[in-house]
Parts: C-alpha cells; structure tokens; sequence
C-alpha cells in the first residue's frame, strides 16, 4: 500500500529510479536528505561507532548498507576504513543518491529491492551487511524476507550489523505529545506497519543459523533521546500532513500543541536495537 506522500517522492527529482514494492512514507527531497544526515549521526551518538568495532576490518573486504536512502552511511564509512573496502549502498528508489561523481571511489549506489530475491550476481559476495531503521518499512509485522536477503548477499562466517527501533506505547506519558502520539498510532496501524517483530531480530536471525554476537536493547541516554525526537517528530508531521486522511484542523491541533511541551514532554517512544551477529560457516 502506497501513502499519498509515496506517489509524489520522485517528482521534484528527474533523471532518478524506483523498483517495485517502494514502502517508503516520506517524499524524498533535500529536506528528507538533511533529516536523515542527522538521524546518522545521532546514530552514532548512539552506538558510539559507523561500523562496530565487533566486525574486523581487512583490507579487501565488500560492505553493504541495505536501505541506503541518500549514502550518509557507505560515505562515512569510506572515511573510517582503507580506501581499498568496497562499500556498495542499495535502495529500492534512486531520488536520495548523490551524484556519483561526488562519491569516494570506493563507494557505489545502485538499485535493490531488499524484500524481494536478490540477483544470483549478489549471491554470498558480502563480508558485512548494514541494515537500520527497517521498522517503518516492513509490514505485517514480518522481516523474514528481509534476514533471507541478508543471508543472500553474506559470505558464509561474516557480519551483519543491525540497528532499529521498537515503538512502545508505555513510553509515551500524557501531555501535550499526546495527541500527536495518538494520531501517529493510527496512521501506522491503518499501514500495517507493527513494530513488535523488532524485539524478535535476535531470534528471528538465530533461526536462520546466525550466530548473535553483541545484542543491546533499551531506552536511549537522555540527550541522545532528546536530539532523536525532533527528528523523529520532524518526520512524523510531514508523513501525518501528507496524509489525506488527516483533516487540516487536527493537524492545526497537533502542532499546537506540540509547541506547547516543555523540556519534562521529550519522551521518545522508541525502544532502541543494536545487534552484531555472524552468519553459519558454510552455504
């Protein structure tokens, strides 16, 4: 199913490809770009690191972020590890990509529906995979396809590093979020977009043969979760008022009352995820 908000993602953006399939809620433009350059490095606040120091880095091994969206992470990756690591970013839509010719020489962009089979070319080439934020992608509370698609692209022994996010309705207190909670519930439900599965990665991925080697999970540091909710609110109002279905008036409502929290209402709703976990030694 398709938001209204999906439709329109590549128009201001010519010359650009979309696969079949595309789940993405937000319009890809320069205002989504900024957005996700500071989701990343709130990110790495985070976790402290780009690539965990978990994964060992050798000089020719092959990198893979799935869900690319504008390259932030395959870029600043290229700045942390030898010139001579291939680091191959994939995204169902093109709108987000730079110019090629802005990219190190060791990182390339292309198209990859990560939901669907992968080509026998991508078949176990990969010493790591990167995977984040797939919460909002993944409907019917189902991530197989895409831990199948991981196990795809894998050598057999290697890597794959994964962080998420799981909604949790205990986190959200009364106030002036409230409504702005309530209204965004709604919207997500109405998409078949269910967070639960992300508590599972761990068990879902021990299921299909990985091994888990580092696996965090909780509330984010206090100042990590303040900087995280503007970003996250930012992106919510622009999904929720591209929404049809929301009527002018409420999102009048929402707003107003979101500028009326204080600094006691910063309360993101998220639970975090961040896993390193290797796949079985043989095909």
């Amino acid at each position: 199913m398709h938001t209204h908000c999906e439709d329109k993602s590549t128009m201001d953006r010519p010359n650009t490809a979309t696969l079949d399939g595309d789940n993405y809620l937000l319009i890809r433009d320069s205002a989504e770009d900024m957005r996700l350059h500071c989701q990343h490095l709130i990110w790495e606040l985070h976790t402290q690191y780009i690539l965990s120091p978990d994964i060992p880095v050798t000089e020719h091994m092959r990198i893979a972020d799935i869900g690319a969206g504008n390259g932030v992470w395959p870029f600043h990756l290229s700045q942390k590890v030898p010139s001579t690591v291939q680091i191959d970013g994939y995204d169902i839509s093109s709108a987000s990509f730079p110019p090629p010719s802005t990219l190190p020489q060791n990182v390339k962009l292309d198209l990859l529906n990560a939901l669907s089979e992968p080509p026998e070319s991508l078949r176990g080439v990969y010493d790591v995979v990167h995977v984040r934020l797939w919460c909002f992608v993944i409907r019917g509370n189902d991530p197989d396809a895409l831990v199948r698609t991981v196990g795809y692209l894998l050598k057999p022994g290697e890597y794959i590093q994964w962080e998420d996010v799981c909604r949790d309705a205990e986190l959200v207190q009364p106030g002036p979020t409230q409504t702005f909670e309530n209204a965004y519930t709604r919207f997500l439900q109405r998409y078949d977009i269910n967070m639960e599965w992300v508590r599972h990665v761990p068990e879902r991925l021990r299921d299909a043969g990985f091994e888990v080697i580092r696996h965090s999970d909780g509330p984010f540091e206090k100042l990590v979760e303040a900087m995280y909710f503007d970003n996250y609110v930012s992106a919510a109002l622009r999904v929720l008022g591209a929404d049809e279905t929301v009527a002018r008036e409420a999102m009048a409502h929402i707003v107003q009352d979101l500028s009326r929290r204080g600094r006691d209402d910063i309360r993101l709703p998220f639970r975090s995820l961040a896993l390193v976990a290797r796949s079985a030694g043989t095909v």
